[in-house]
């Protein structure tokens, strides 16, 4: 039985939850808040291994956010894409690396052994899952340059590999062990113990306006 206490206590975080979400409809509009949500949602049942239920949730929040505000997401993308080029410039310099654009990205690199190279990567939406565990590493020295506006990443770091991440999420959250950010600006960098004593290094600079950052370090 719900005592009373409880009860007012819950009546409270309804009414200003939904005071909330009148005076942030009334700023964006309720249709752009609708839409993020589908895309929040889409972005969960991809990492909860409803691929095809979440990739259409994306599909479908993307459109009503573009639809209705078509000149905003024009320029985000366009703002995005700039800071992409600048940004792989400054972090490969004059090393040799991959480049790849798409408007949707999909990497599962996490079944099979796969060749690891220095690389920039900018996606619209996209899903990343990457286990250094299977990678065979091109040189002792690889960067990862991973960009975009909505992304899901997914990173398996092994012992014997040094890794130094750089994550970046404007909103949504970053989680690496008992670590977790959440929210809104949410930053976090960190380095294998074992980083300079390492044959193998890897740098990774992932930054993302929605996203989830999810980081094993077995």
């Amino acid at each position: 039985m719900v005592s009373i206490h409880q009860r007012n206590r819950n009546t409270a975080i309804l009414l200003i939850g939904a005071g909330l979400f009148i005076l942030v409809g009334n700023i964006v509009g309720f249709f752009t808040i609708v839409s993020i949500g589908i895309i929040w949602l889409g972005i969960h049942k991809v990492r909860t291994n409803e691929e095809k239920t979440g990739y259409v949730l994306l599909a479908i929040g993307g459109l009503f956010l573009l639809g209705d505000h078509f000149t905003f997401v024009l320029m985000v993308v366009l703002l995005s894409l700039g800071y992409y080029y600048l940004r792989s410039r400054e972090i490969h310099r004059d090393q040799h690396y991959i480049q790849r654009q798409k408007l949707m990205e999909s990497m599962k690199w996490n079944r099979h052994p796969w060749e690891l190279k220095s690389m920039s990567a900018w996606s619209l939406i996209g899903e990343i899952q990457m286990d250094l565990s299977l990678a065979l590493p091109e040189s002792s020295e690889i960067t990862l340059n991973l960009q975009g506006i909505i992304g899901d990443v997914d990173l398996i770091i092994p012992e014997e590999i040094g890794v130094d991440i750089r994550a970046t999420v404007l909103f949504g959250q970053i989680h690496f062990g008992h670590e977790q950010d959440a929210g809104f600006m949410n930053k976090m960098h960190w380095r294998s113990p074992n980083y300079e004593q390492c044959e193998v290094r890897v740098n990774i600079i992932t930054s993302h306006l929605i996203g989830d950052v999810d980081m094993k370090w077995l």
